[in-house]
């Protein structure tokens, strides 16, 4: 994932070292879409008769809305940020020794991406995107009566995609797109319905009116999916 950020940086300062020739041209975006989870991580075990079996889930994807903006740099680049809400997924735990859980994970993210175009036609242009996903996921475990809120850290990731501009007219575009988002959460605390805060450390101590906590977990919110959307130009 390092070598991710350390490209999206390099185009960056390429721009600027060899003054590539902008023709800046603003525009606006909103679009909609789908995408199943990938991923998957292991988040709890289950005692079922017998054994223990691990449970593995990814909260990515489901339906998701977004908007953007961007300039449309030159004939072949874009540069664009898109503000978006994915509704995610839960997942259920069944266990004959403790009490059933159940998880669920929401996500809000910003993406910078770099959009590399290129034209068939005067309607049609395929394009390739490359971007970094920062964002709050809203994660939280439903215990019995009570609840677990997963909070802290600042996580990010990428997301890529492969997709087309269709012309409408000379400012107005619609576009369609397959895109894949890496993203994974490894919070620093929860908070119960009390209002208790428990971080989790190695050792479980108590620190002011913090509760240690030794418990530990990771979240991926990676997804595989479709958008499609409308681009207006100004």
């Amino acid at each position: 994932m390092k070598h991710v950020y350390k490209v999206f940086l390099g185009i960056v300062l390429l721009m600027f070292v060899f003054n590539v020739h902008l023709s800046a041209q603003l525009f606006f975006k909103a679009g909609f879409g789908y995408g199943a989870g990938v991923q998957p991580l292991l988040i709890d075990k289950a005692n079922t008769a017998g054994h223990t079996e691990n449970v593995y889930a990814s909260f990515g994807g489901n339906m998701g809305f977004y908007l953007g903006a961007g300039l449309q740099l030159n004939d072949y680049l874009d540069f664009e940020v898109d503000l978006g809400f994915q509704n995610g997924r839960s997942k259920s735990v069944t266990d004959v020794i403790s009490s059933d859980r159940t998880y669920v994970g929401k996500f809000v993210y910003l993406s910078p991406s770099f959009v590399f175009r290129t034209s068939v036609s005067e309607d049609l242009s395929p394009y390739g995107k490359l971007g970094l996903v920062a964002g709050i996921p809203f994660t939280k475990m439903l215990v019995d009566s009570d609840e677990r809120k997963f909070r802290g850290g600042f996580p990010l990731g990428y997301s890529g995609a492969i997709g087309a501009d269709f012309n409408l007219s000379d400012g107005m575009k619609i576009f369609a797109e397959i895109y894949h988002q890496s993203f994974m959460y490894k919070p620093k605390k929860w908070r119960d319905l009390s209002g208790s805060v428990y971080k989790f450390e190695d050792e479980a101590s108590r620190t002011g009116s913090e509760t240690a906590s030794t418990d530990y977990y990771a979240f991926s919110y990676g997804a595989l999916g479709l958008n499609i959307g409308l681009k207006l130009l100004f």
